[in-house]
C-alpha cells in the first residue's frame, strides 16, 4: 500500500493531515508544511503513515494501563 492510500483509508489520519495543510499550525500560512506533507504523502520513505494507526493504538493502550494504575 501507498502512503497516499494510507492517507485515503484512514479518517483521523487524514483529518491530522488536513488541519496541517489548513495552516491551522503556521499562523494561516498553508506553504510552511507543503513540503513535508508532501513528502508525507508521495514520498514516505519512513513509512511514517503506515505506522500512524500502530502508534496511535499503542499509544491507548498505554494511556489505559496509566489510568488503570490509579484506580
Amino acid at each position: 500500500m501507498r502512503s497516499w492510500d494510507y492517507y485515503q483509508n484512514n479518517q483521523q489520519l487524514r483529518e491530522v493531515i488536513n488541519v496541517v495543510i489548513s495552516g491551522y499550525f503556521s499562523n494561516g500560512d498553508t506553504n510552511l508544511f507543503k513540503p513535508l506533507v508532501g513528502s508525507l504523502l508521495y514520498d514516505d520513505h519512513y513509512m511514517l503513515l503506515a505506522d500512524y494507526q500502530s502508534y496511535i493504538d499503542c499509544q491507548d493502550r498505554v494511556s489505559q494501563n496509566y489510568h488503570d494504575q490509579n484506580s
